[in-house]
């Protein structure tokens, strides 16, 4: 209601670059356990079509028994659902790759920094906005006796305030921990010396040297 007639688009544009993400990061995700953990090698259009059914194959299910509207609701469903998780997975992931403890000289810059968490906060905090006016909403007008919603109130308000609480300490916990290690000197000497090797082979390549007139045999 907001946007008007607008929102239908964007919100198709919006389902589609979900759809899309997921899929890729589906694809990458069973690519790496199969070749990682499990140790198993398949082919691309293989491990394409194994990975894809896995995703698919439960919406389709449900669409087909539910119809339009059982689709409509698991859409519903789905985004509530990673609204709610969406913090849990974003906070760490920021303060991560932020983390100079963590990450050493290859954390983010300064600028990504302030921009991503401010994009991060801004989109907790109208999830979190939108999830208690929802429920706030639905107590007010749904068809449960008074008796029934003041307990589910009782159940629920302290659930959502340890979860605004689980978010806020997520946040300003602080990285103890040091796992970024420094390349010992040996490393970094052994490193430089490939690298030099490298550039020198390049170098051969690109520049061929001359070598007619020069005895190459030793004698």
């Amino acid at each position: 209601n907001v946007l008007g007639k607008s929102s239908k688009a964007l919100y198709a544009v919006a389902l589609l670059a979900s759809g899309q993400s997921s899929t890729i990061t589906g694809t990458y995700a069973g690519q790496f356990i199969m070749q990682g953990f499990l140790n198993l090698k398949m082919k691309k259009w293989v491990r394409n079509i194994v990975t894809r059914c896995i995703a698919i194959t439960p919406s389709l299910i449900v669409s087909i028994i539910g119809g339009s509207q059982g689709a409509g609701r698991l859409i519903i469903i789905a985004s509530m659902i990673l609204s709610f998780e969406l913090p849990f997975a974003l906070i760490p992931l920021l303060k991560f790759s932020s983390s100079s403890t963590k990450m050493g000289p290859y954390k983010n810059s300064i600028i990504i920094i302030v921009i991503s968490w401010i994009l991060g906060i801004g989109i907790i905090g109208i999830n979190v906005y939108y999830l208690i006016t929802s429920f706030v909403d639905w107590l007010i007008h749904n068809d449960v006796p008074k008796v029934g919603n003041v307990f589910i109130g009782i159940i629920v308000f302290p659930l959502m305030a340890i979860y605004i609480i689980a978010v806020i300490y997520l946040t300003f916990r602080k990285d103890i921990v040091v796992t970024y290690v420094e390349p010992q000197k040996d490393e970094a000497a052994n490193t430089q010396g490939w690298q030099n090797l490298k550039s020198m082979r390049n170098l051969e390549l690109t520049c061929p040297i001359d070598t007619t007139g020069i005895d190459t045999t030793g004698t």
